[in-house]
């Protein structure tokens, strides 16, 4: 089957999936995290705690973070559409990493590998992807685990980022759709994800430069989410009882495109727990408008990030 007529085929599926006469919902398994059928997304590789930050291996050379895409299917699925458009505008997501080989590179070790038809598009304006599988044999048995893989390629010395994946319409006429066995399409539950994109994996000086005097550290801003004021703590430390220096910190927040909105501190601070607020403003002293927030904490060559939301 060539793109055209898996788009085509796409196509048909969408339309069962748009008609309400054959919308149906699946039996939800008691662990499924969510209603009926369900595609999310997890961190890969070098990831934060929470799952919500992808750690660039090396900020000056560049490097790759993954993300995983995955299902929780009730029911044996015979096809699978699946577009996703990344809102923070990102162009990262790499093409030959992603579709080299026999078939897409994508898909290889996922629950889809031995599909009949695996392919793979990109558009890069605005940033959109289209994943499709279909299977002329044996289904997808009910289960969980991973549908594909995104590999992104951070060029180096990329500015604080995000990526922010939901489903969109891609190409026109095609959505998020599943196909079960006796031919009826349905739209599973997506759970859209957001992740940040950092320069560093540690949050902390390494052990091995003796020569850094200070660490220091950023906790969550509260409250979180916050609609007129939130409270950002952070820390320096001292690694040396000897040395009370201070040392010059940044505090600034972003969007997600990582556009700089606001610089809330660039001074010089003594080691000792601080406090700031921000007031959901910019620069000029408009509001800002609800989304998604990074700030971001930097003394020297170390950096910390954060995300936030502000709901008007």
């Amino acid at each position: 089957m060539n793109i055209k007529d898996f788009l085509r085929f796409l196509g048909f599926l969408a339309a069962l999936s748009c008609s309400l006469a054959n919308l149906v919902l699946a039996q939800q398994h008691p662990e499924d995290p969510g209603f009926a059928d369900t595609l999310y997304f997890e961190a890969g590789g070098s990831s934060s705690e929470t799952g919500d930050t992808l750690f660039i291996p090396s900020d000056t050379a560049g490097g790759e973070v993954l993300i995983y895409i995955k299902i929780w299917n009730d029911n044996p699925i015979q096809a699978l559409g699946v577009p996703l458009i990344d809102s923070c505008g990102v162009c990262f997501l790499d093409s030959s990493k992603n579709n080299g080989g026999s078939i897409p590179a994508c898909f290889e070790g996922s629950r889809v590998e031995e599909f009949t038809s695996l392919t793979w598009s990109l558009r890069s304006d605005p940033p959109a992807v289209l994943y499709g599988a279909v299977s002329f044999g044996s289904p997808l048995p009910a289960g969980n685990g991973p549908f594909a893989t995104m590999v992104y390629t951070v060029p180096p010395n990329a500015a604080a980022t995000c990526i922010c994946l939901d489903s969109s319409f891609f190409p026109p006429g095609n959505h998020l759709s599943f196909v079960r066995t006796d031919a009826i399409g349905y739209v599973p539950i997506l759970k859209e994800k957001c992740f940040q994109v950092a320069a560093r994996p540690q949050t902390h000086v390494p052990e091995k430069d003796s020569e850094k005097k200070f660490d220091f550290a950023l906790k969550q801003n509260y409250p979180n989410p916050f609609n007129a004021q939130t409270a950002i703590p952070f820390a320096v430390h001292n690694k040396r009882s000897t040395v009370n220096d201070p040392i010059r910190l940044t505090l600034t927040i972003h969007n997600i495109l990582g556009q700089k909105v606001r610089t809330l501190l660039d001074q010089e601070k003594s080691p000792g727990k601080y406090q700031i607020s921000w007031d959901g403003k910019d620069e000029t002293g408009k509001d800002a408008a609800s989304g998604i927030y990074f700030y971001r904490l930097c003394a020297g060559d170390l950096t910390l990030i954060k995300k936030m939301v502000l709901l008007r």
